[in-house]
């Protein structure tokens, strides 16, 4: 089996908890937890008690952090790993801070997480790209990396999207549910569903409970329920799994650990069919990455 997810904040968590991000407990998705081939992107996220300056030092804490702890490790791992910086707020009015990043691997951008920052508004907002939020985009595409609407408010999706366009850029939501089925202004309707497909680009389905139902409580035949809705819009070969492992307190029955990925994959067959299944759980995301630079190699 293999097996891809676009979204995962165990970087994050295990620096704060103080654990290794490959084996330590607490976490829902250790980087060694899988013994078979997964790609993973692990992003950062730049928490909201922090200045925008602040989140910019915590960026690179977590990625010592995570430098030191691959360094104790005394076997090899089968995860192949894709950072990304989560909420680009911590570029501060910057745009040299994009070239760092891209330095140190960042490959995915997601614009916002909440409320209003020097990118833009944020889901919870009606606000678009800021002057320079357009900009960060654009320098953002130049270098390569992938730009991540998850999060995003309608403006600065529509705004982003537009650059995205005009620059021959495959757009993603990286950890995004479908607005039709739960309410929640974080979800994708069907047309920035369908917008985000017809520039090549990609959807994770997330395994956020109230991103998932308008009653907060989830199991995997809830994420079935947003993955059959995203194939019957022509998502067949643009669906991906962005789980949202450690980003969240509770996740949906059945899917509590990444070391239930194996059981749900065999589910997702059964529901849809294997090669569907193959596409979701990795094919599609695979062949996403050798859209930015670098293309995704062994680790």
């Amino acid at each position: 089996m293999v097996y891809f997810d676009w979204h995962s904040d165990t970087l994050y968590e295990a620096y704060h908890k103080k654990v290794s991000p490959f084996s330590g407990k607490n976490l829902s998705a250790p980087i060694d937890a899988l013994t078979f081939q997964n790609h993973r992107v692990l992003a950062v996220w730049s928490d909201q008690t922090l200045t925008d300056e602040e989140a910019y030092q915590d960026f690179f804490r977590i990625l010592s952090h995570y430098n030191a702890s691959q360094g104790t490790r005394k076997t090899p791992t089968h995860c192949t790993p894709i950072l990304a910086v989560e909420d680009a707020r911590l570029l501060a009015g910057n745009l040299d801070r994009l070239d760092t990043l891209y330095a140190h691997g960042v490959r995915i951008l997601t614009l916002t997480w909440k409320d209003t920052s020097c990118i833009g508004g944020a889901w919870n907002t009606e606000e678009g790209l800021t002057g320079f939020g357009k900009e960060a985009v654009e320098k953002a595409i130049s270098l390569g990396m992938a730009i991540d609407l998850s999060h995003a408010s309608d403006n600065t999706f529509w705004q982003a999207l537009d650059i995205c366009r005009k620059h021959n850029s495959a757009p993603m939501a990286s950890h995004s549910n479908s607005r039709a089925l739960c309410h929640h202004k974080r979800c994708l309707s069907d047309e920035m569903f369908k917008a985000i497909l017809s520039l090549g680009g990609i959807v994770g389905v997330s395994f956020v409970p109230y991103h998932l139902s308008n009653n907060n409580i989830a199991s995997q035949e809830t994420v079935l329920m947003h993955i059959k809705h995203f194939l019957s819009l022509g998502g067949e070969d643009s669906l991906a799994i962005g789980s949202d492992f450690d980003g969240v307190d509770t996740l949906p029955d059945q899917l509590e650990h990444i070391t239930k990925i194996e059981d749900f994959a065999e589910y997702l067959a059964k529901e849809t069919s294997s090669d569907i299944a193959e596409k979701i759980l990795w094919q599609n995301a695979y062949r996403y990455t050798q859209k930015f630079s670098p293309p995704l190699t062994d680790s």
